[in-house]
């Protein structure tokens, strides 16, 4: 399939798009990396606040229960709570799985070959790029695969989805596309707009802690303080709630 451009600022546009694509990929890469230096700490000082909810809410429940008349049921109780916590033990499950999602350590030739694979799949198949080709649902499907596979370090699996990306452009070609992108000047702009955003918030600015061993240090202090804290505020409330005589708890450490 020939693509015949139809704008300037196309080769401007095509830019932007893969650089927004690489600052997201970088972000995600801060991201892990912040979690495989801070997981530890974060999940304790998380698991114990909802702990510490989950306490707030059974005394809740203890309080309300005699004020309308009824008593205390357990059962009941647990239930109750349960279903109210459910958001939360999603979140500690969530954060569980990106602590054991290191992503790949690659080389720099590896790097290289990842990035020069992708801008030539994405300069065939990527949606902003060419939406002609990826109107088609089996291309869709592709570049699904190769964003992934782009963002986890997979060189084999993008090395295997060029071909793949390379027999379905086969596959689909034919007369030529007079390929006009609508509105591109406004297109560069709102990507790049993405881009400043990406680079100026969480979890890209990270980088600032994970790149200065005082930050870091100051970090670790901070999640410590937090995790003392929150152990003292369980205790503080399973004592209350003991004087309801609710002793058992569950514990999100077993979720």
């Amino acid at each position: 399939m020939d693509i015949i451009l139809a704008q300037d600022q196309y080769d401007e546009y095509e830019k932007v798009i893969l650089k927004r694509d690489r600052v997201r990929k970088e972000a995600d890469e801060i991201h892990r990396e912040y979690i495989r230096v801070f997981g530890d700490l974060i999940e304790r000082s998380f698991s114990l606040k909802v702990d510490c909810i989950r306490l707030k809410k059974m005394i809740g429940y203890c309080q309300l229960q005699p004020n309308q008349g009824r008593p205390v049921d357990p059962a009941s109780m647990l239930d109750q709570v349960a279903a109210e916590m459910e958001a939360y033990v999603k979140q500690l499950v969530q954060l569980r799985m990106i602590r054991n999602d290191h992503g790949k350590t690659i080389s720099e030739y590896a790097a290289l070959q990842i990035r020069q694979i992708y801008r030539e799949i994405a300069k065939a198949i990527h949606p902003d790029m060419n939406p002609v080709l990826y109107q088609h649902e089996e291309v869709q499907e592709l570049w699904e695969r190769v964003v992934l596979a782009y963002r986890c370090n997979d060189l084999p699996g993008l090395e295997e989805l060029q071909v793949l990306v390379n027999k379905a452009i086969e596959k689909y070609s034919g007369e030529a596309v007079y390929l006009y992108i609508p509105d591109i000047a406004e297109r560069i702009a709102k990507i790049e707009a993405e881009i400043e955003e990406i680079i100026t918030t969480d979890p890209y600015l990270l980088r600032l802690v994970l790149e200065d061993e005082a930050a870091c240090e100051e970090k670790k202090k901070a999640l410590l303080e937090e995790i003392e804290a929150y152990t003292v505020y369980k205790q503080e409330l399973t004592a209350i709630l003991a004087g309801y005589g609710i002793e058992d708890i569950e514990d999100p450490e077993d979720v």
